[in-house]
């Protein structure tokens, strides 16, 4: 499937993670993987949307969400319930705040969802007052942005950074 999907995946070790019912196909450099065993001999090696996509089916928000957008540097992921069933996790490599948009209305528009009704949650190391959350704010009525499970003690640092930053990194404890 992954081959049919991507082409080749010559030099590669192929792995699947399951979450829920969906099943996660990727497949990983035979040398990175190699590199890993050797130097993290006890590493639990997952899928990068794995955490994302437990979270937004176990964490106390997203629970109820209908989308969750997860933005990175260069990529957001994307995830959509309808009906509390899971329909969309997907990947977009994104350069600009207009591809985030794009993105998330097009899948919008795709799964037919009411923008005026559904409850979207962000994950994002950006202000809630950036540009782009304005623009959403245009088009989708129910924006809120994630917060840390009250177990997660954030310290140092942390303390003062913003719940919507480094979200998945911070609550991957829940997901084992």
């Amino acid at each position: 499937m992954l081959e049919f999907n991507v082409g080749g995946t010559n030099g590669e070790l192929t792995f699947t993670n399951d979450v829920n019912d969906i099943k996660l196909i990727y497949s990983v450099p035979s040398e990175l993987k190699n590199s890993l065993d050797k130097t993290f001999p006890n590493h639990n090696f997952k899928h990068i949307g794995y955490s994302t996509m437990k979270l937004f089916f176990t964490h106390f928000q997203l629970k109820n969400a209908d989308i969750f957008i997860n933005i990175h540097q260069g990529q957001t992921e994307i995830l959509i319930k309808k009906d509390k069933k899971p329909v969309l996790y997907n990947m977009f490599k994104t350069q600009s705040d207009e591809d985030v948009l794009y993105y998330l209305l097009f899948s919008v528009e795709q799964f037919d969802l009411n923008p005026t009704t559904l409850k979207l949650f962000v994950s994002a190391n950006r202000a809630t007052t950036d540009n782009l959350f304005t623009a959403i704010k245009k088009y989708v009525k129910h924006v809120d942005f994630t917060v840390s499970d009250k177990i997660i003690v954030r310290k140092e640092a942390f303390e003062q950074t913003p719940h919507h930053f480094y979200f998945s990194a911070l609550n991957r404890l829940l997901c084992e």
